[in-house]
């Protein structure tokens, strides 16, 4: 494919009084970064890659954890700003309509969202060099708008409940196919 990859954060420890983008990884979220970070080097198969992070600190933790080299952070890749929901139900109803293209009070705008990261995406593969691949660590619910955007035969709201935290994609953004990379 393109060699571009797309990492969902690992699992963060919540903290409610504390704000999403300070959430450290969880210890199990450590572990469960270093075995994504093991099958995207064998995926890569000897290729060198360059790794941006979200500013988040659970993406800048998953990006260190998979090992793969330094980290650049790119706040363009960070999650869509969003109200926090105490009741786990509450947001799951809320991002479905989202990302069925609603507006949500209190969300970031859909195109806003998707025009930040089309840009860092743009760049971030505009910088690739022959037998190098991208390896961008961000979040589920951007992440997936920007799929619906780019991907052919995508279903959104789906999509964003299969994934796993950390997940990763290869994405060909000439053909709009895309692969999920597996943790065994």
């Amino acid at each position: 494919m393109s060699g571009l990859v797309f990492v969902r954060h690992s699992e963060p420890q919540i903290d409610p009084s504390e704000p999403a983008g300070s959430w450290p990884l969880s210890p199990s979220g450590h572990d469960f970064a270093a075995e994504l970070g093991n099958v995207i080097t064998q995926h890569l198969d000897g290729a060198t890659a360059r790794v941006a992070a979200s500013s988040e600190r659970k993406a800048i933790e998953t990006a260190e954890g998979l090992g793969l080299g330094s980290v650049i952070v790119r706040d363009e890749l960070r999650e869509v700003s969003k109200p926090w929901y105490p009741e786990p139900q509450d947001h799951q109803d809320a991002a479905a309509r989202y990302l069925s293209g609603q507006a949500v009070a209190g969300w970031e705008p859909q195109r806003d969202a998707i025009e930040r990261f089309d840009g860092v995406v743009a760049s971030r593969a505009d910088e690739t060099v022959v037998d190098e691949s991208v390896v961008l660590v961000t979040h589920g619910t951007v992440f997936t708008l920007w799929m619906n955007e780019h991907m052919a035969s995508f279903e959104p709201v789906e999509f964003w409940n299969s994934l796993s935290m950390p997940d990763a994609y290869e994405v060909d953004t000439a053909t709009g196919k895309f692969e999920q990379l597996r943790r065994e």
